[in-house]
């Protein structure tokens, strides 16, 4: 290890000192590098780590050198820096960092970092060939080349590392070579990797590197979906849905359609809200159908939704559910309750949820003939079956309007729904325990339904603002900056984005 270093450090130019002399003499050097002078500052490092010029051998003040002047984009330095982590010297061994730290000083222009890796990788070193595999395959610091990165992954793969078998498998695949993709995905597959058991399976489906076996496939697709793996969870549910591999069950296919949304993929949000739309494989639910079409127009299928929206639609046009949006927009963007209230009607023989929503106009302060008597009475007959009246309800009780006012009990309700996933109430019980509205503030509780919300994929804007306090304080978890720097940037997509389409 002690030659690796010394072959980058030998590379060091001679350092300046702050006045722009040589550094001569051991002092000089130590004033140039206390001065700030990132090339003293690596050589004095070099000197910590092999002892040399006076100085006792002591890797952690080497690496703490090393790092003020990587701090200064000193390529040499940052490498140097790499090096340590990437073997635990002088500071605690970590490879994110020891990465992180290669690739910066390769997109500094440090392309001798690139030999000594692959010198690294043909002897056998899995960090090393791992390194070059990704270098090649993004283009840092050579250019993109998908053959060598296969070669890198191999050379990994063949000192059994499971990740290396399943990129060089993805690469192939992608390259159309399907036998050797086929082969590795199983080889990772059979040492667990899920990424790995997905593929495979996909590929036995779709009849790549192998004989058709649908069966076989599906066997594997269940097994990744089962693991949280949300790209097989939506193979699965595609696979129920067209009675691949698998006798056709639509239930069976809503259920997994939910489970790949909820991990964030894009296409199960569509699928999702198609089938709650038509009551394929689950009630219908038309507002939770408008929640997942939202939340596909957010994800990419904002043009396809507008098509459908513009009215002449034939697919959509003159449906119970275009009726259904005409309405919605009508109460909550055009601000006209009353004749929300009509079109609502309309449809209530074959939509009984569209008699909560009728109580839901009835209760609008624009209402013209407001009759609060007889909304609480449809809510409150709605309530057991109806998620969205058993939520107006239990408002209805926070504030003692229309019903006998009882706090205790409205959030007992509240807190059921949330539970099972009600995103109207896990945003709202969220909003409340964090600012102590009509509940104790308990911030704790507030910051697990923001999590619950995050991954229901329904985190309201404010939610993520809230949530990101959290990570970057450290606010009843470990603090995580990366995390409340990604909810910062987050905007959630709102319904009335997708209502402000649909044609008056």
């Amino acid at each position: 290890m002690k030659r690796i270093f010394l072959t980058i450090i030998s590379l060091t130019i001679a350092g300046l000192c702050a006045n722009g002399q040589t550094a001569d003499t051991a002092n000089s050097v130590v004033k140039c590098a206390q001065a700030g002078n990132d090339t003293c500052q690596n050589r004095l490092g070099k000197w910590l780590y092999e002892g040399s010029h006076g100085y006792q051998k002591d890797p952690a003040k080497a690496a703490q050198w090393w790092l003020q002047a990587a701090k200064q984009n000193n390529s040499e330095a940052t490498a140097n820096l790499g090096f340590c982590y990437m073997y635990g010297t002088g500071v605690d061994r970590d490879s994110s960092t020891a990465l992180r730290l290669f690739e910066k000083a390769i997109k500094m222009g440090n392309k001798h970092v690139i030999g000594i890796h692959d010198s690294l990788a043909r002897r056998g070193t899995v960090f090393s060939a791992m390194l070059l595999a990704h270098c090649h395959r993004v283009a840092i610091g050579v250019e993109r080349n998908e053959r060598t990165a296969v070669r890198y992954y191999l050379m990994a793969a063949a000192k059994g590392n499971v990740e290396a078998m399943r990129e060089a498998a993805i690469l192939k695949r992608s390259a159309k070579e399907d036998r050797e993709a086929l082969d590795l995905f199983r080889k990772a597959m059979e040492k667990g990797d899920v990424v790995a058991t997905y593929y495979y399976g996909k590929m036995l489906c779709e009849g790549r590197g192998a004989a058709k076996d649908a069966s076989k496939g599906v066997a594997c697709l269940s097994r990744a979906a089962e693991k949280d793996y949300p790209a097989a969870q939506y193979e699965l549910a595609n696979a129920y849905a067209n009675g691949t591999g698998v006798r056709a069950d639509e239930a069976q296919a809503f259920r997994w359609y939910t489970q790949a949304a909820m991990g964030g993929n894009r296409a199960a949000w569509w699928e999702r809200a198609e089938r709650l739309r038509l009551g394929k494989g689950v009630a219908m639910d038309y507002e939770s159908a408008l929640e997942c079409y939202t939340k596909a127009y957010g994800m990419g299928y904002n043009n396809k939704l507008k098509a459908l929206l513009a009215g002449d639609n034939q697919e959509w046009k003159e449906t119970p559910f275009m009726q259904y949006l005409h309405a919605v927009r009508l109460l909550e963007v055009d601000n006209d309750p009353n004749a929300a209230k009509a079109e609502f009607a309309k449809l209530s023989k074959q939509m009984p949820a569209a008699k909560t929503m009728e109580a839901v106009c009835m209760l609008h302060p624009a209402f013209k003939k407001a009759n609060v008597k007889k909304a609480v009475k449809e809510l409150q007959k709605r309530a057991a079956t109806d998620q969205r009246a058993a939520f107006e309800l239990a408002m209805l009780q926070i504030a003692g309007n229309g019903v006998e006012k009882d706090v205790a009990k409205a959030e007992k309700t509240l807190n059921t729904m949330a539970g099972n996933g009600y995103w109207r109430a896990v945003n709202y019980l969220a909003d409340c325990y964090y600012e102590g509205c009509n509940v104790a503030k308990n911030k704790d509780k507030a910051i697990l339904l923001y999590l619950r919300a995050e991954r229901q994929q329904c985190l309201t804007t404010g939610g993520a603002t809230r949530l990101a306090q959290a990570f970057r304080n450290g606010e009843g978890m470990k603090a995580d900056t990366g995390r409340a720097e990604k909810l910062e940037k987050y905007k959630a997509t709102e319904s009335k984005a997708l209502l402000e389409l649909v044609k008056k």
